[in-house]
């Protein structure tokens, strides 16, 4: 019989490949890891029978303005279908942009001033963020500022 000098190679190799390591114990390293991240569940209005609804929307920590975001992409299929509908994604300046003026007010500017329906939408979306206490609403030329909070503008 021969052998095939190759496969005595790989075996002897196999054999060095496990000298000298001997087992050890379990080694603890103190409590296992634990998530802290916490969830949080974002508030957007829209409308529905021409008043305004509440609808909440999963958030992100740390991502305090996702509502606004969540706001411009509209109701959800189903909640279309439900009749939830918003007039802001039907007039033609949807283009919002937010800023933060410290941590209590956030400025929406669009290129023309919201009204109505839109503006509840948008004022009271905003005043739902965790710590926002008044929303600065403003035109592109800013000669129209007009600050409100939900509470003001649905009495």
């Amino acid at each position: 019989m021969r052998r095939h000098p190759m496969s005595c190679l790989i075996a002897l190799i196999t054999l060095a490949a496990g000298c000298g390591i001997q087992p050890t114990d379990t080694i603890t390293a103190g409590d296992p890891p634990v998530a802290q991240a916490s969830s949080r569940t974002n508030v957007v209005f829209f409308v529905k029978d021409d008043k305004l609804v509440k609808v909440t929307r999963p958030g992100l920590p740390n991502v305090r303005d996702l509502a606004m975001q969540q706001l411009l992409d509209g109701p959800s299929t189903a909640e279309r279908e439900s009749g939830v509908t918003s007039p802001i994604g039907t007039d033609s300046y949807v283009t919002l942009e937010i800023t933060r003026e410290g941590d209590d007010m956030m400025t929406l500017t669009r290129e023309q001033p919201a009204k109505g329906l839109a503006l509840l939408q948008l004022v009271c979306t905003a005043d739902a963020i965790p710590g926002i206490k008044r929303v600065k609403v403003t035109n592109w030329a800013g000669d129209k500022v007009e600050f409100h909070t939900c509470k003001d503008l649905a009495s």
